[in-house]
């Protein structure tokens, strides 16, 4: 299966304990040992640079078919089944794969790329300030973590000279 970016818990119990603890959603992929297509995709995620950093916003779960409790097994029988849980590990019904639109296999996904479109989508909703209640100092880590030099050099770019128009109007140098 390739070396994985991708930090998988290979025990539900475990993955939604850390889902809970940590306040993030969980998506559970249910695979069978038997299953050539179930390793390919998997294959395909750990090696997809914007599945892998997509990841780190979830608690990702790999577990098999045979484990899967029936609480979770929904919309038919079949593998690969990616299901979206929030941190409380009910099912994101609404997060399905909606780019292949099979109604009989709708958790089903065939590549990387359709799967990305429903994480951003879950993250987005899901954790969202309305929805998403943490601490001030939790939620300030996490802002500060996701700095990236982009967001950086914007902020010395428009905000810092933006913010002394506002405090010193007089003070413009010409």
């Amino acid at each position: 299966m390739g070396t994985s970016k991708i930090n998988w818990v290979d025990n539900l119990l475990v993955g939604l304990a850390e889902a809970e603890a940590v306040e993030k959603i969980a998506l559970l992929f249910v695979h069978r040992s038997d299953c050539a297509i179930c390793f390919d995709i998997l294959d395909e995620l750990n090696k997809s640079e914007d599945v892998c950093q997509e990841s780190s916003r979830f608690v990702m779960i790999k577990i098999t078919e045979d484990v899967l409790p029936p609480e979770y097994d929904i919309d038919g029988k079949y593998t690969p089944k990616i299901l979206f849980l929030d941190p409380n590990g009910v099912i994101l019904e609404r997060y399905w794969n909606t780019k292949l639109n099979f109604t009989e296999a709708k958790f089903y996904y065939c590549s990387a790329d359709q799967l990305l479109v429903q994480m951003k989508n879950a993250y987005i909703e899901q954790m969202s300030p309305r929805r998403h209640k943490c601490s001030p100092s939790a939620c300030s880590a996490s802002w500060r973590r996701s700095l990236t030099p982009a967001a950086c050099a914007f902020a010395l770019m428009a905000v810092v000279p933006a913010m002394m128009l506002l405090f010193f109007p007089n003070e413009l140098v010409t």
